[in-house]
């Protein structure tokens, strides 16, 4: 089971306005707001949003859950904001925090640890498999899928056009909120990228989120075979 995670804030990600959960069960948008807004869950405070959220993810029970740069900002928003409202707002099968690491290796790729569940970035997928001059979510969509954001990529700031929506647009700010969770979706399931990941993981021994180290990928292969054949 797969469902995509997508935050709307402002520029500085010092609340969380909307959160869009797409994927295996679920399409629904939790959106910070005092009156009710067509398409969006609606919650009085940033509290009670964060918690609604953690507690979705925690039923749907999700395998894996992914997004579109989700590890570095989605996730990382989401724990950070829950630490400055003194909220536990687990998302693993187990209680604990969502962990995060920064790989070694050239790529700096970060991973995040949700205890009992993957993590599994879109961006890494596809720019393992798809070769485009840069990896926005805007143009891999385009590419996969011919459609792409709800929001016009022609204004000069994206930004301060999400704070718009949010103040004055909110039905518009959710349906784009909603069309980013569910775009990341599309395009693994298009591509058949999960479906590779996971049989790239079987071969290479590799987590889910690390089928892409083609070095340690190698070693868990090669190594152990030269053991067997009496080589140290």
């Amino acid at each position: 089971r797969v469902v995509s995670l997508d935050l709307e804030t402002p520029r500085d990600a010092s609340v969380i306005w909307a959160a869009a959960l797409a994927g295996d069960g679920v399409d629904e948008v939790h959106l910070l707001h005092q009156s009710p807004v067509a398409g969006a869950i609606v919650h009085a405070n940033e509290r009670d949003l964060v918690e609604a959220v953690a507690q979705r993810i925690r039923e749907l029970d999700p395998d894996v859950i992914t997004g579109w740069n989700v590890v570095d900002f989605d996730l990382r928003t989401f724990q950070r904001r829950s630490d400055a409202l003194r909220l536990a707002a687990p998302l693993g099968r187990a209680e604990g925090a969502t962990l995060f690491q920064q790989d070694a290796t050239f790529t700096r790729q970060g991973r995040a640890t949700v205890p009992g569940r993957m993590v599994v970035d879109g961006i890494p997928l596809v720019r393992d498999a798809i070769r485009l001059h840069d990896y926005r979510l805007e143009t891999v969509a385009r590419h996969v899928l011919g459609r792409g954001k709800r929001i016009d990529q022609e204004v000069p700031d994206a930004a301060a056009e999400i704070e718009r929506l949010y103040r004055e647009e909110p039905a518009a700010l959710v349906a784009y909120n909603r069309e980013d969770a569910r775009l990341v979706i599309d395009i693994l399931e298009k591509e058949g990228l999960l479906a590779l990941t996971q049989e790239r993981s079987l071969l290479s021994g590799m987590q889910l989120d690390r089928v892409g180290a083609s070095v340690a990928s190698f070693d868990l292969l090669y190594l152990p075979e030269l053991r067997r054949r009496g080589r140290v």
